[in-house]
């Protein structure tokens, strides 16, 4: 038992010329003219975003290249002279006192974390975790208490010790650990009611064979990736497009009821009535993803950052560009990350998901839907 404690550009139209006008009124029709042809909001907001950016990406990198050039100066000198410099980064830590504000932050991070010792039972057969008490002591089988601080240096640094107990947790941690020695047996979470059978994390190391079925897995992998993105993602798509085409269909006609002071009633009863068929669909949906990934919370996650994309594909994604590379960027990383999934039983699917929806998150977006 173990326990862990712009610019804008007016085209002239095809207008009489008139002549002999004078100079007031061909301002005074300039300046019409100006303002016959206002400016949105979004599109203002547009060129000044575009303007910053673009002003703020030239300062940037007039200070970037000039910082390499002084860095390199630098290491000229430093190789003509002969002096070798080491950068102690602790050492420098130390001097400036970050080191102290290090040890504060993690305190206090500590102190809002939640305490808890969370119990694992391994055993090397099944059958020996299902004996009772009596059974056991009848038969002469011990259970071995392994207790582990959770400040032990196998857990890394304050920092990583953090992560693992807030984020990561130690139940794949520990998985991990017993798959590489022995690499079998099973394992039981007594806080969540686990039961975990390492023997299916096992692949084949003996056999002539042992190519083609490498190769035959890592194809079914692939083949269950596709089969997940096509079936989530058409699925989300249809929902929302639908969805989205009702509302503006009702909104419409609400508009046309109030302006004619019509009742409402039965328009409204008759909209809910019609978006109730979509909410069977989304549970499906969820239920497969459930039954599919073994984990509701992952599926609900995986789920959730489907409809974002969708959402962004379908509002923001408007240029050329971004209609043809964000698709294949979005296929690439659900791919990546579910064949991370199905490859490693027992792997770090939550943190690979956030790397997935991260990269979704902030440069794409950005990169392929310019101003």
């Amino acid at each position: 038992m173990l326990s862990i404690t712009n610019k804008i550009i007016l085209k002239s139209s095809n207008l009489p010329v008139l002549d002999n006008v004078p100079p007031a009124a061909a301002k005074m029709d300039k300046l019409d003219a100006r303002s016959s042809f206002p400016i949105s909001v979004k599109e203002t907001v547009k060129a000044a975003v575009n303007h910053f950016g673009k002003k703020w990406h030239r300062r940037l990198s007039f200070i970037w290249r000039l910082a390499k050039k002084i860095l390199r100066g630098f290491q000229m000198l430093w190789g003509i002279t002969g002096i070798h410099v080491n950068l102690d980064v602790p050492k420098w830590l130390r001097i400036l006192y970050l080191d102290r504000l290090n040890s504060y932050a993690v305190q206090w991070l500590e102190k809002k974390n939640k305490a808890f010792e969370p119990t694992f039972l391994y055993t090397m057969e099944k059958g020996f975790f299902l004996l009772p008490e009596e059974a056991k002591s009848r038969h002469n089988i011990r259970t071995v208490n392994i207790s582990i601080s959770a400040r032990h240096p196998c857990f890394g640094n304050r920092w990583q010790q953090l992560l693992i107990n807030r984020l990561v947790g130690y139940d794949t941690i520990l998985m991990n650990s017993l798959l590489t020695y022995p690499g079998q047996g099973y394992l039981y979470n007594f806080q969540t009611k686990e039961f975990y059978n390492l023997s299916y994390a096992q692949e084949p190391q003996e056999g002539p064979a042992k190519f083609g079925d490498y190769l035959v897995t890592k194809c079914g992998v692939l083949m269950m990736s596709l089969f997940v993105f096509f079936t989530t993602t058409m699925s989300v798509s249809f929902t929302l497009r639908e969805t989205q085409t009702r509302m503006l269909k009702f909104t419409v006609q609400l508009q046309h009821h109030a302006r004619h002071h019509l009742p409402t009633f039965q328009l409204i009863f008759v909209h809910v009535i019609e978006s109730l068929v979509f909410v069977p669909i989304m549970i499906g949906i969820l239920f497969f993803l459930f039954e599919f990934y073994d984990d509701q919370l992952l599926a609900f996650m995986v789920l959730i950052l489907v409809w974002l994309c969708e959402l962004f594909t379908l509002i923001s994604v408007r240029t050329p560009i971004s209609m043809k590379f964000f698709p294949r960027f979005f296929l690439l990383y659900f791919l990546v990350f579910h064949i991370y999934f199905f490859s490693y039983g027992y792997g770090f699917s939550y943190l690979a998901l956030s790397t997935t929806a991260a990269f979704h998150a902030t440069p794409h977006p950005i990169l392929l839907e310019p101003f």
